[in-house]
């Protein structure tokens, strides 16, 4: 699902009620973090950094909100570098930005029957390396 969400996918039309069941089945059987995820806008979302002004070099670099914290309204979110840094920031301070084939954070490659995950401090880090 977070793999999902972190490409933009939409899991539930228009209907709102239809949510919201996914939501409570998710509850019933356990899956609190999951159901929070769909509860809240940006859950499992790929997003960027805009406003912080705490460390203002953040804003642009992307991230993904791993989990939404209901009681404070924030978001713990992992920053899209290699040193994978985990925040706690504010709906405010992010801006959903959707993975696409040209702006992806990562490249997968298959070796010797073996999945390798790369990740980079950078989009254009990741598009010279798919160049290469």
């Amino acid at each position: 699902v977070r793999l999902l969400l972190s490409w933009g996918a939409s899991f539930f039309p228009e209907e709102e009620r239809k949510k919201e069941h996914f939501i409570q089945q998710a509850r019933k059987y356990g899956k609190r973090v999951l159901a929070d995820l769909l509860e809240s806008e940006l859950g499992g979302r790929r997003c960027e950094i805009v406003n912080l002004l705490v460390q203002p070099e953040l804003n642009g670099k992307t991230c993904v909100a791993d989990e939404y914290l209901p009681g404070s309204n924030q978001y713990n979110v992992t920053l899209e570098t290699k040193s994978k840094e985990v925040l706690v920031l504010s709906p405010d301070n992010l801006k959903r930005r959707d993975r696409t084939p040209q702006d992806c954070g990562y490249y997968i490659e298959f070796k010797n029957g073996r999945t390798i995950r790369h990740d980079f401090d950078s989009n254009e880090d990741c598009q010279a390396f798919v160049a290469a």
